[in-house]
Order: structure tokens, then C-alpha cells, then sequence
């Protein structure tokens, strides 16, 4: 998909918007990387649409290919920039590269929910509003802001705008514990789709799911725009 965005991804589109960005974009952190290598860290050292280039500066000793496509997640105040471009030439610590014609953005990080991957399993736990045993059921989406789960109707009726005690979710190195509240409920095939939002998140646990979205932002871009 390289010529509309997907409903998490937005075309920026005014050019005005677009050259805001590029000037609040200078000095911020940046991480970019092709299909099948390691992510590289850096920083925007100038992005200069006038001068036809856009320099990162980065300690990495990574050799880039001349004419190879990268993908660049650019995180600023208001909005998570993602784009695609191709890379010049290196001098020294600078990375340069050809700046994109097409950005697009994500305005409410916070709200974007990256789906479990096809073929993991992930478990949300939390306490049986009537009964003294606890609720074991499949996680299908997480975000900043809260959760998806998959449950049975026939196993425990749940309703808009309940409390749900002693959350608990392990999944890919998270360890998250708070309570919730249930913002939506939506049938599927069989079952019902529920989703959650967080009362509260201790400090240790907003990072680690903050870097699992960002990761799992920067997958999805790639996977929609290759």
C-alpha cells in the first residue's frame, strides 16, 4: 500500500504542515532501518527541503547502500512522523538522505493499538466481577491508552463503563498490573470483542508498553508501505 495511508497512518498533506514539521524535526531523535536489518538510532541533524537533503547524524558504523529504500519513525511533539526515502551518501557521522515527498502521521499515539502478531499468544488476566476466581482470556490488541480482549458471551457478562480489578498482562517482557475500565464492547462470530481503557499505569510499565508501540508502529508502517 504505497498510495493511500491506512486509518492509523495519515498523508500529510498541506504543504505548509509538512514544512513545520521539517523545521521542529531538527535535533529530535529518529530511528531508521530497512526490511531485514537491525534498527539505527540518530538524530535529525538538518532536514532541508530547498537544500534537497536530509541529514541524520548517528554513531552507528552501519554501511548503507547508495539508492536503497529506508523507513524513518520520527517522534515530535504532536504527531509521530513515518516516511520512506533513499539513502545518498554518508560523511563522517552524517547520514544523508533524499527527503520524502510523502510523510505521514500518527496525531493520537496514544491511541493506536497494535494487534498481537499472527501466531503469538497473549493472555489478559483480571478479577471475576461476581465471583471469587480470576478471568484468564485471549489479548488481541494493546495501546497506551488500554486493551482488546476476546471473551465468550456465555462465560462472564460484562457491561459498558464496568470496573475491572487487578488487571494483569506478561507478554513479550511486560509485566503490567493496574485496573481498567470497559469503554466498548463489540460482538464478533462467536464471541465479543471488549475494550479497555487503563485507570493508571505505574512509570516502569508506561515505558516498557511505550517502546512495545513504538516497535510495533514502526512493524506496521513497514508492513503497509513496502
Amino acid at each position: 500500500m504505497d498510495d493511500s495511508s491506512s486509518k492509523d497512518f495519515i498523508l500529510v498533506q498541506s504543504e505548509v504542515e509538512k514544512l513545520g514539521y521539517q523545521r521542529e524535526s531538527t535535533g529530535n531523535s529518529c530511528t531508521f532501518w530497512k526490511k531485514g536489518m537491525s534498527k539505527i538510532e540518530g538524530l535529525v541533524f538538518q532536514w532541508d527541503p530547498s537544500e534537497n537533503n536530509l541529514f541524520v547524524n548517528s554513531d552507528s558504523n552501519e554501511t548503507l547502500k547508495k539508492n536503497e529504500l529506508y523507513y524513518f519513525s520520527l517522534p515530535l511533539l504532536k504527531a509521530h512522523l513515518f516516511f520512506k526515502t533513499t539513502f545518498k551518501k554518508k560523511e563522517s557521522k552524517l547520514f544523508i538522505f533524499e527527503p520524502s515527498r510523502k510523510i505521514y502521521k500518527i496525531q493520537r499515539r496514544r491511541e493506536i493499538r497494535i494487534p498481537i502478531k499472527t501466531g503469538y499468544k497473549a493472555y489478559i488476566e483480571f478479577d471475576h466481577p461476581l465471583k471469587s476466581e480470576r478471568v484468564k482470556v485471549t489479548l488481541i490488541d494493546l495501546s497506551l491508552g488500554g486493551a482488546s480482549f476476546e471473551v465468550s458471551k456465555n462465560e462472564i457478562l460484562l457491561d459498558v463503563n464496568q470496573i475491572l480489578n487487578h488487571v494483569k498482562i506478561e507478554f513479550d517482557g511486560m509485566n503490567i498490573c493496574t485496573n481498567a475500565t470497559i469503554r466498548h464492547i463489540s460482538p464478533l462470530k462467536d464471541n465479543q470483542k471488549v475494550g479497555i481503557q487503563w485507570d493508571s499505569l505505574k512509570k516502569e510499565d508506561s515505558l516498557a508498553l511505550s517502546h512495545w508501540v513504538t516497535t510495533g508502529s514502526q512493524r506496521q508502517f513497514e508492513d503497509s508501505f513496502s
